[in-house]
């Protein structure tokens, strides 16, 4: 459960116009986090083991961060443009700043999404993930409370509609 988290603690997030949500940055061990956030915190932060216990190679060390995205979205309708979690490109492309600002999206193997939304509606609130994947149909997963979605952040292009 996120109620318990200050609105103040929320920012908006993109820097331009891509995204609609506001962003929050939660650790397991926050005064604030209720018992169910701390739980889901907990349960991503374990997906790394998991996989590397079963033979996942994609990458060579499964860095998790000690904090965790939590985004919010509001009823402005706006969702977060279609992209790709992991940066390939280099510092001669992006420049020395921009390219050490992106450092966690350049080492980014997977990405873990939990939806933690209850009482909802995708024909009433939106908010699908839609993914892209070369030689497969465009398919949409509905943001359902309690649903764990992981894809290779190099390969698969979203958006949350």
């Amino acid at each position: 459960d996120a109620s318990g988290l200050r609105a103040g603690r929320f920012a908006l997030a993109g820097d331009h116009g891509e995204r609609g949500d506001a962003v929050s940055w939660v650790r397991g061990d926050d005064a604030d986090v209720g018992d169910g956030l701390r739980h889901a915190v907990r349960m991503l932060r374990g997906v790394a083991d998991e996989l590397e216990r079963h033979g996942y190679v994609a990458s060579t060390t499964h860095r998790v961060p000690r904090q965790c995205q939590l985004a919010r979205y509001g009823p402005s309708g706006k969702g977060y443009d279609r992209h790709l979690d992991r940066c390939a490109l280099g510092v001669e492309d992006l420049g020395l700043l921009e390219w050490l600002r992106l450092s966690d999206y350049r080492g980014r193997a997977l990405t873990a999404i939990i939806y933690l939304n209850e009482d909802w509606s995708l024909a009433r609130d939106g908010g699908a993930l839609r993914c892209w994947i070369a030689g497969r149909d465009v398919f949409d997963v509905a943001p359902t409370g309690g649903r764990l979605v992981i894809f290779d952040s190099g390969v698969v292009e979203h958006a949350v509609l």
